[in-house]
């Protein structure tokens, strides 16, 4: 039987597919491995989108056949003009929020893989084996680069690094099939043009034209390269930042005073100090840190002993000496070494020996020499922070903390201390330079302290406004149960001894309270406590509640090594300071190197335990390298939160469903939530929090802290006809009844409490349950418009009757005779 060409006419050959049952299965494979690849990463079969993954991989093979069957560049020209034009379609709809770029991205992707399989087979062509290997591998990184740098750049580079690569590495696989398929696809068919084709090239060489096309390649690959390189550097944080009135550098806290209260818990700091050194006695992995604080706070010299030993030990294996690899905190917890050992040497000078003393001077040097070793992860965070690495870890400010330390006690490497004090001088950072770290993380803050504390006393001092800042930045989200919490990291932080060490060093009554509250709240539920620099010697202030009410935050932004400016944080709504108080944050931010989505998002809704918040908790990849693998910054879906959730656009959307890696919620919400008001009163508090240009979508949200009364949450979401955003909520524990219509409920007994949905717009809710608790996730029937009312019922509040009254202007709600009508305009 006579092979048919492709050019005669278009398409006929494919009726004789039928004669090759093989190349049927090749043409089938690379589709097989995206399903492969999207079931591994957990996501449900979905028909639409194995559909579009069979479609665009048929159109990619047609469209590469039908052109290599021809000698005429016409057909070539067509798929380059035909990319051109979809992708700057794409380009132009998504920047202006339109779902249709999603649809004009596949024309783009469709041409851009046929015309690398088609440009890769006419360069192989009379090549040397080694280089129509180097040429191919160049095909398939190309395939997987370029489309996922596109997507990266359109979300501001919102994924966690390791998974973009993985999603990469999944379409380079995805190519290497194709070009498979492709290549014995043109061969089994003995296309007669391009057969003449290659006759004619293997002949005459490769024309000039091709160097040129070269050329041009490599100077597009650099150039784009830059790009990209500089949007990430540049990603971290915004050069501006949404202002609100009354807020300046001088006060970039506004908060409510309360009256005053003698329902709150009452210490004294005797007391205090002495449950704090019981929790610290009470850590079931004591090392040298906590063994020194135990040793100084009691003047106990069988600690002391305790604390010699386990040093020696550690500097005898020379801990904290080798390579960091991915994690470069060692440097903090040499620090920490450090630290003890000189406040010890002074309660107690004769406790280590000349020998002693010797072993230790030699193990610090060696420490100082590795902590200005630059490793291979320096280098990753140098083309992120756009600085040559030197060694110090930037993050928390790590490594200036330590060689402060090294600097202050005298224990440097004396070959390097001129490059240490170097470092330190070119490198002012700590209060000096601001009041808090840059990070979204409530964890890193009294980590980034300590690091303050220890470059002040290589300076001699510091400033005290951005010092007593640090900690009342602390203070103000402190829950009233004193209980550990945190955002953006699984550790719930402890902060009795943060607050204790801000309660000696500013003399402040609040912060020894908060000290008290939570070294209180830890002793009764059986816990401990790590030792922490400061903490080992009294303060000498008698605690009192803290006066601090609801409060709108305002916080340094950029990076360890720049600058940014001051910008929207958090909100933190609170009834006061009693251990059933109420209490809500509103995260205003995704900005700083450990950063996550939560713009415009309640972190936590609280009385008394967590209702609301975060659903932060998610499986470690121990593959990954360990700084990667915990479940926090990036990692974190917008989903787990709790606000609104819109839809992928453009090459984030149609990477998406190719690979069926994460949700079909787009990860990147705006930098910054703009504050539009914000109000304290007697009956409640109120804000007004708005993100706008989030793929066309913009979403206002105003918070009605009711003193005393229920917590009401207006959402309001306008966005592109086509197009349906979410509203989630994630609960904390065992959800007692399920749902009844609207309303959930979140525990029951004495302190029932119940959270009530209400669509303004008469659409429908849908609800989804997870094992540690129910998300909500509540979608209009209408593309373009989401408008709800959400409210947490507690206390005489609980099972109240709601309506909508005046048109859906005001929400309406009875309850034993009571009634509350809340204004929605």
């Amino acid at each position: 039987m006579q092979r048919e060409s492709l050019s005669t006419p278009p398409f006929r050959w494919v009726t004789s597919i039928r004669d090759h049952p093989t190349l049927v299965l090749i043409w089938i494979l690379p589709t097989v491995w995206l399903e492969l690849i999207s079931f591994l990463s957990g996501t449900l079969f979905d028909p639409v989108k194995t559909t579009g993954r069979v479609l665009f991989t048929l159109a990619v093979l047609a469209l590469s056949c039908w052109a290599a069957a021809s000698s005429r560049i016409s057909r070539k020209v067509l798929i380059v003009c035909a990319g051109l034009i979809s992708g700057l379609a794409a380009g132009w709809l998504n920047s202006r929020g339109i779902p249709a770029s999603t649809l004009a991205v596949w024309p783009s992707l469709v041409a851009y893989y046929a015309v690398l399989l088609i440009g890769i087979n006419h360069l192989t062509v009379n090549r040397a084996r080694w280089i129509r290997w180097l040429l191919m591998g160049t095909g398939a990184l190309y395939s997987a680069v370029l489309p996922v740098a596109l997507a990266q750049l359109e979300t501001r580079f919102s994924e966690e690094e390791f998974f973009v690569a993985l999603q990469a590495a999944a379409l380079i696989v995805f190519w290497v099939l194709l070009w498979t398929a492709f290549s014995l696809s043109i061969k089994k068919f003995s296309f007669e043009d391009a057969n003449n084709n290659k006759e004619i090239t293997a002949k005459n060489g490769h024309s000039r034209a091709s160097y040129l096309i070269g050329l041009i390649v490599i100077t597009g690959t650099l150039l784009f390269g830059w790009i990209v390189i500089r949007s990430y550097q540049n990603s971290f944080y915004t050069p501006s930042a949404p202002g609100f009135a009354g807020i300046s550098p001088d006060r970039p806290f506004i908060c409510a005073s309360l009256p005053e209260s003698d329902q709150n818990p009452e210490y004294t700091a005797e007391a205090a100090f002495q449950t704090l050194q019981e929790l610290v006695e009470a850590h079931p992995r004591k090392g040298p840190s906590e063994y020194g604080l135990l040793a100084i706070s009691r003047r106990d010299p069988v600690y002391a002993a305790e604390f010699r030993r386990s040093l020696l030990a550690e500097a005898e294996q020379g801990k904290y000496t080798g390579p960091a690899n991915s994690i470069k905190f060692g440097q903090y917890e040499a620090a920490l070494r450090l630290y003890f050992y000189s406040q010890v040497k002074e309660f107690f000078p004769d406790l280590f020996d000349a020998q002693d003393e010797e072993i230790l001077q030699q193990w610090f040097a060696a420490i100082n020499r590795r902590a200005l070793t630059s490793e291979w992860v320096d280098w990753l965070y140098a083309l992120a922070f756009n600085k040559i690495p030197e060694g110090p870890y930037e993050n928390q400010e790590n490594g200036a903390g330590l060689l402060a330390l090294l600097e202050v006690t005298g224990m440097a490497d004396p070959n390097l201390s001129s490059q240490n004090r170097a470092y330190l001088d070119q490198n002012v950072r700590g209060w000096e330079t601001r009041f808090k770290n840059t990070d979204d993380a409530l964890i890193y803050q009294p980590e980034w302290i300590y690091n303050a504390l220890f470059q002040s006393q290589y300076r001699g001092g510091s400033s005290p406004d951005n010092q007593k800042l640090s900690f009342y930045w602390i203070l103000a989200q402190a829950l009233p149960t004193g209980a550990p919490f945190g955002y953006n990291h699984p550790a719930p932080v402890n902060l009795t001894g943060i607050a204790a060490l801000g309660a000696r060093l500013l003399q402040d009554s609040n912060l020894a309270w908060l000290a008290a509250q939570a070294a209180n709240y830890s002793a009764n539920s059986h816990g401990y406590i790590a030792a922490v620099p400061g903490a080992e010697k009294p303060f000498a202030v008698d605690p009192e509640s803290p006066d601090l009410g609801s409060c709108l935050l305002f916080s340094d932004s950029g990076l360890p090594n720049q600058v940014g400016p001051l910008a929207p944080d958090k909100i933190v709504f609170r009834d006061g300071w009693q251990v059933d108080d109420k209490y809500l944050m509103l995260n205003l931010r995704f900005t700083g190197w450990h950063r996550y989505k939560a713009t415009n998002t309640i972190t936590l809704v609280y009385q008394g335990e967590p209702l609301a918040g975060d659903h932060a908790s998610g499986q470690a990849f121990s593959w990954l390298p360990s700084g990667r693998s915990l479940f926090r910054d990036k990692r974190i879906p917008r989903e787990n939160l709790n606000g609104i959730v819109v839809p992928r656009s453009g090459f984030d959307a149609a990477l998406n469903i190719l690979t069926g890696v994460g949700s079909p919620w787009a990860q990147d919400p705006p930098a910054y939530a703009e504050v539009v008001e914000f109000a304290t009163g007697s009956e409640y508090d109120i804000s007004t929090t708005r993100i706008t240009g989030w793929n066309g979508w913009e979403h206002t949200r105003t918070i009605l802290f009711y003193h005393r009364g229920p917590i009401v949450i207006i959402d309001t979401a306008q966005g592109p006809k086509g197009s349906r955003a979410g509203l989630t909520w994630n609960t904390f524990g065992q959800i007692v009844d399920q749902t009844h219509g609207d309303r959930v409920q979140l525990r029951d007994g004495s302190e029932k409490t119940e959270l009530v949905v209400v669509p303004l717009n008469g659409e429908g809710m849908s609800i989804s349950h997870e094992e540690n608790g129910l998300r909500l996730l509540y979608q209009s029937e209408k593309t373009g418009h989401l408008e709800a009312v959400s409210l947490f019922l507690t206390g005489e509040w609980w099972g109240s009757e709601v309506s909508l009254l005046n048109d859906g202007n005001t929400l309406r709600l009875l309850q034993q005779g009571k009634e509350l009508s809340i204004p929605l305009q």
